[in-house]
């Protein structure tokens, strides 16, 4: 079958927030129209979307248009039709939908996945990914995240580009956008059919970006540079070392991983990897074996060895010497586990539809940048994480309900951390007059006092979830401006309305 490339976009409320004046849904459709008209007929597409639902739902991706030949007309009108709504984001369901849309387990493929958020279906994309490549060695993921204000929490979706050995962008604005775009598409159409690339041209005043290069080392681990040529295969470097080594003398090497020095080992949940002590020729170093469990038995070539072992987020690497025989080594995790929940000031609990969590280290680089070690943490589960501070970034709804706050996990202790919001959920209407009906077809925008931009919506009854304080509501209806200076008290859940004799 030919090569074919599968485009998903976001279509949910978000994208109706404006960066430098213009919405991002109208930049997205213009910038999918030049890279449609630039590989007409040239390759197979099949465009999907998710968030285009009225009602927020985790089980729709929609296929727009199926794989075929692109046709830049019918693509370009496709992606028009598409009006954002209050839909979820479920990125790890469209990376499943979008790779059996095209087939990718028949043919060379790629997946292009521009979103302007993480998913919020508490499933996990990176997976997902890494699924989706084991099922199709050939697959590969490049990913555009698009928005102006999240580039530090939307750098969690470059795992899926890392896990399949794709691209990752992070676009602040149309031009990015544009550069973006131009890139991971020619990187797709080069390496799948490699004299498609050479008769298509990138959409004009377009230059390839320089990608956001995603790390995909575990926990506790530094991953080695990757070399310029193209670095030899795992068996290929066992067979190597092997060769090396003259006469090959084996030992066996039983390992198993604990919590604390003083716990009894862990049983369950543990992935493990074996790598050389030195790196090979090229010097990069080479996975020799790998296995899930709790007390994996290797066979190897008596020398050195790096042993990483990975539970959860947490991770521990040890230098094992091999001598001939059995040998058994345990290794010490130092890790615990990090609880999260979120509640309102009042004392509420916050469903855990309504709120997500990022979790950083707490110490930050030469730059004040502090790693993201987990984007979308699941509320009410414990996350295995290695002891240690982190950095909790708790989002409540989709505006500036925004919670920072550092924790501390204990070795071989359960950390619970509630997270106290000091917010309201706020419903907008547009009347003619007070307890009217409200307006359909008004675009909403909800300012800070000194005038920067918190949220944007189009609707009759916009809901946010709004921060303490001051704010000034504008709403566009008709070509004319309507505004209301209003206050947000924690836990005053309430409607505003705006009366059209409010102009600006």
């Amino acid at each position: 079958m030919p090569p074919a490339v599968g485009l998903v976009f976001d279509s949910s409320n978000s994208m109706w927030r404006q960066i430098d004046g213009e919405n991002k849904v109208s930049m997205l459709r213009s910038a999918l129209a030049a890279s449609f008209q630039s590989y007409d007929g040239k390759l197979d597409m099949a465009l999907l979307t998710f968030g285009q639902q009225e009602e927020e739902a985790c089980d729709a991706v929609k296929t727009v248009v199926p794989v075929e030949t692109l046709k830049a007309a019918k693509f370009s009108a496709a992606v028009q039709q598409e009006i954002p709504g209050k839909g979820a984001t479920p990125l790890a369901l469209a990376i499943d939908t979008a790779a059996e849309a095209i087939q990718a387990s028949t043919r060379p493929a790629s997946l292009v996945v521009i979103s302007d958020g993480l998913d919020t279906c508490r499933a996990d994309p990176c997976a997902a990914a890494a699924q989706a490549k084991a099922k199709a060695p050939a697959l590969t993921i490049h990913v555009i995240a698009f928005d102006s204000r999240s580039r530090d929490q939307l750098a969690g979706l470059s795992c899926m580009a890392s896990e399949t050995g794709g691209k990752y962008f992070a676009a602040a604005n149309r031009a990015e956008l544009d550069a973006a775009l131009a890139d991971v598409m020619a990187t797709a159409v080069t390496a799948m059919a490699p004299e498609m690339a050479a008769t298509a041209k990138p959409p004009a005043g377009s230059e390839p970006a320089a990608a956001e290069k995603p790390s995909s080392a575990p926990v506790g681990e530094t991953k080695p540079e990757a070399a310029e040529s193209a670095p030899p295969t795992a068996a290929e470097a066992v067979a190597r070392q092997m060769a090396r080594a003259e006469p090959v003398i084996t030992g066996t090497l039983r390992l198993s991983a604990a919590l604390t020095a003083d716990m009894a080992p862990l049983t369950s949940g543990l992935v493990w990897r074996i790598f050389p002590a030195k790196p090979d020729e090229t010097g990069a170093f080479q996975v020799i074996q790998r296995s899930v469990g709790a007390s994996p038995v290797f066979q190897l070539a008596k020398g050195d060895y790096i042993v990483h072992v990975a539970y959860g987020k947490a991770g521990a690497t040890k230098e094992v010497s091999l001598a001939e025989g059995e040998n058994t080594q345990t290794i010490v995790l130092n890790a615990g586990a990090l609880r999260l929940s979120a509640e309102r000031a009042d004392g509420e609990p916050i469903p855990i539809n309504l709120v997500n969590y990022a979790v950083y280290s707490s110490e930050q680089d030469q730059f004040g940048e502090r790693k993201l070690i987990l984007p979308a943490a699941e509320p009410g589960r414990a996350i295995r994480v290695n002891a240690g501070t982190y950095f909790i970034v708790s989002q409540y709804g989709d505006a500036n309900a925004v919670v920072r706050a550092e924790v501390k996990v204990e070795a071989g202790k359960l950390s619970d951390a509630v997270v106290v919001h000091h917010a309201a959920r706020v419903t907008l209407k547009l009347v003619n007059e007070a307890g009217g009906e409200a307006m359909a077809d008004t675009s909403w925008s909800v300012l800070t006092p000194e005038g920067d931009v918190v949220t944007e919506s189009v609707g009759a009854f916009p809901t946010h979830i709004l921060a303490e304080g001051t704010y000034t509501v504008i709403a566009n209806h008709g070509g004319a401006a309507y505004s209301r200076q209003i206050e947000i008290k924690a836990g005053g859940d309430g409607e505003f309305e705006i009366m059209t004799g409010e102009k600006n």
